[in-house]
């Protein structure tokens, strides 16, 4: 199985929200989406999805690369203009099916969700890392502040263990 760019997955997302769910995918839901995909990669076959890291900024794990892709919709719905060179082959049919079941498992879900306190600890384990990381080096971790790369292994580690208990 291909290790994909993010940008790859996310507009793999973002085409499967518009012509497949006919749903509105904001920046801050894709973000929320590839977080929950890389982290399941990682449990599901042992490698990571994409190669760009995530880094803990203040409303939860966040690429980067794609966030800076994005940002110029903020909090509307993302729009591949016809331009763009994304096509459905970009992804291999196992990955396509993958994504589907994290579509289908988390999709749904509003994307300020995992942002509540609250909700925190019912996002899982990859969530609560992220959180801990920002939070233990004491310093904003968002666009305006220094961003912290999430440890893949450790991210690996937790996801395991919450997922199929190894």
């Amino acid at each position: 199985m291909a290790e994909y760019s993010a940008l790859t997955i996310a507009k793999w997302f973002s085409a499967w929200a518009e012509e497949v769910e006919q749903a509105h995918l904001t920046n801050l839901k894709l973000q929320k989406l590839l977080y929950y995909a890389q982290g399941h990669h990682l449990a599901w076959a042992g490698a990571p999805l994409f190669r760009e890291d995530l880094q803990a900024w203040s409303h939860g794990p966040v690429v980067p690369e794609v966030y800076r892709a994005f940002k110029d919709f903020g909090s509307e719905p993302i729009r591949l203009p016809e331009s763009d060179s994304f096509s459905w082959a970009d992804v291999d049919e196992t990955t396509a099916q993958f994504l589907m079941k994290v579509w289908n498992t988390y999709g749904g879900f509003a994307a300020w969700r995992p942002r509540h306190p609250t909700a925190v600890r019912r996002c899982g384990p990859v969530h609560r890392a992220v959180l801990r990381r920002a939070q233990a080096d004491g310093r904003r971790s968002d666009r305006s502040g220094p961003a912290h790369p999430v440890d893949r292994a450790g991210v690996q580690r937790a996801v395991r263990t919450f997922l199929i208990g190894k």
